[in-house]
């Protein structure tokens, strides 16, 4: 069963006066509700100056490591950049775990997903492994990496759970105006007091998307995405300029 298969699974990390209307009955389903809502759940998230510092760090962490993302999506033809905002959300960009859930590399996974990769001996190459991530999460065969494509499958990765909760999940909406609350404190069990301080990835991609890092195509029906820019800056009180030695490139 593939990651994002996994309904009630949810590895990481007052309901939010949002927006986010489609429950998890229809979470297999990439509906053009489930479209629109991610579209405008993007355009429309705010990030609080106190938190802008953070997601540029973390874009500078992404940035580093381009060329292995790079060169893994040339194997699975996933989006370097996200390959990129999962390392950091399981991996916190380090290149001694797996991209998986972030256990050693020096064995096989022993967190969900467990055992893998199941092909090769330990201890693995972090691209390897990388490769055995995005294909058993059947990313590597998603064709759409528009932006509620991308956030589609994101959101998958991580597990559905927070979906069920009613609660937008910090895998994607952390250091938002939609996240406040709820966050699964080890496997399977669920805390509506608990709270991530991590960032998401849909602030990381905006930001990246405002800056011209990166380009998403449009969505059939609903579009040219090229439009959304500007029409709301996503951080209060900022030009979205990156701070001065960011590492942003």
């Amino acid at each position: 069963m593939s990651i994002h298969h996994l309904a009630l699974h949810h590895r990481h990390h007052t309901r939010p006066p949002i927006v986010m209307q489609v429950r998890i009955e229809e979470f297999v389903k990439f509906t053009d509700a489930l479209k629109a809502e991610y579209l405008r759940m993007y355009s429309h998230q705010v990030i609080p100056d106190k938190r802008t510092g953070q997601v540029y760090g973390a874009i500078a962490k992404i940035s580093v490591g381009k060329s292995r993302y790079q060169a893994v999506e040339a194997s699975t033809k996933v989006p370097w950049f996200v390959i990129g905002i999962i390392h950091l959300l399981e991996c916190d960009s380090r290149f001694d775990c797996h991209l998986h859930n972030g256990d050693p590399l020096t064995a096989r996974t022993v967190d969900v997903p467990r055992g893998r990769p199941k092909v090769g001996t330990p201890p693995f190459t972090w691209e390897a492994s990388a490769v055995d991530a995005l294909q058993y999460a059947e990313l590597s065969t998603w064709k759409d990496w528009s932006i509620p494509g991308t956030l589609y499958k994101l959101e998958g990765y991580n597990g559905w759970g927070s979906r069920n909760h009613g609660i937008a999940p910090h895998y994607l909406w952390g250091g938002t105006k939609f996240y406040n609350r709820g966050n699964y404190i080890s496997d399977g069990i669920w805390s509506p007091a608990a709270v991530s301080l991590q960032i998401g990835a849909a602030p990381i991609l905006y930001t990246m998307d405002q800056q011209k890092l990166i380009d998403f195509p449009t969505v059939e029906g609903l579009g040219n995405q090229d439009s959304m820019q500007g029409l709301n800056t996503g951080v209060a009180g900022s030009s979205l300029e990156p701070p001065t030695n960011s590492g942003v490139i």
